[in-house]
């Protein structure tokens, strides 16, 4: 009943649980909740937002190619925190390449004159 950006790491986990059991993958599993509070504990002292760790979480399970065959190989914990291993460049920047080189610019200008030409 919290507001989701009040969330503590315990209701992350719970939520992991929820979404986990939810997810139709159709096989059982089991979700290390210790491991799981640990490494959401690193990923806040790392600068990330339990929000943004929520999301991450939300977008794990929307994905049917992320969830398919759990009852196979590793549990879905250990592949979200694997797929998951920093959320910075993934929930909580966007993530901008910029090209300030010579050579770009050249190359940028030379298509500029091809545009226009």
């Amino acid at each position: 009943e919290r507001p989701e950006d009040q969330w503590t790491t315990a209701d992350l986990v719970a939520e992991f649980y929820d979404l986990n059991r939810d997810a139709e993958h159709g096989a059982p599993s089991q979700v290390n909740g210790k491991h799981l509070t640990t490494w959401v504990n690193k990923m806040v002292g790392e600068g990330v937002t339990r929000l943004a760790l929520l999301k991450a979480m939300r977008m794990f399970f929307a994905d049917p190619r992320l969830t398919r065959d759990a009852g196979i190989g590793s549990p879905l914990y250990s592949r979200f925190i694997a797929y998951y291993q920093s959320v910075h460049g993934i929930v909580s920047r966007v993530a901008e390449t910029v090209y300030e080189d010579e050579d770009m610019k050249a190359h940028q200008e030379k298509m500029l004159k091809l545009l226009e030409g």
